[in-house]
């Protein structure tokens, strides 16, 4: 099973999926144990549901999840569900610059839990808790980026949940392939 990946103060859904041999049977999930506040499972589905509140600290989480089915007698399986949560760096992680070094626009991302600095240039990749996107422009006031369902515009002074949705556009091109040198041909003389 995969591991549950949760950031503080952003909504979560994870499912979890229990299967049982026995024909015509159904499942109701359930959490059991020590729930943290909040935490939900859609007992049809089985999909765990909770957004972190903001007080709560980063730390290991190990959730308990019952499957049980409808048969005479019920049977019941517990599994333990384990991941992480993590603060949300995205909330946390400005745009603070966008320049000019002479040749090309460059843009700075400051993430401020880490106390980093993030140099971007167009095409680059970033990851910053769940989001991971592209940039697309850069010009002095903000960057344009794509996510994998969405693109936003990023201006100067916001933390990258605060971007604006655009209208979807072309995607970066691939960088030009190397030129290849071309040898000039050599002429033959024919008597």
């Amino acid at each position: 099973m995969a591991k549950l990946q949760a950031f503080v103060g952003q909504p979560l859904n994870f499912p979890v999926v229990a299967k049982d041999e026995d024909p015509g049977t159904s499942l109701t999930y359930a959490l059991a144990g020590t729930v943290p506040a909040g935490m939900t499972i859609d007992a049809r589905t089985g999909t765990i549901s909770w957004t972190p509140p903001e007080t709560v600290e980063a730390a290991p989480l190990a959730i308990q999840v019952t499957a049980t089915d409808n048969g005479t007698p019920p049977q019941v399986t517990t599994v333990e569900v384990s991941g992480q949560l993590d603060d949300d760096h995205a909330q946390f992680t400005y745009l603070t610059a966008g320049f000019s070094d002479g040749e090309k626009l460059i843009a700075w991302l400051n993430d401020r839990l880490a106390n980093t600095k993030i140099v971007l240039k167009v095409g680059d990749k970033v990851k910053a808790s769940e989001l991971e996107f592209v940039v697309e422009a850069i010009d002095i006031e903000g960057i344009v980026i794509r996510l994998p369902k969405s693109r936003q515009r990023l201006e100067l002074g916001q933390h990258l949940r605060q971007g604006k949705i655009l209208p979807d556009g072309p995607r970066v091109p691939p960088p030009p392939a190397p030129a290849v040198p071309l040898e000039s041909p050599t002429s033959t003389a024919r008597n």
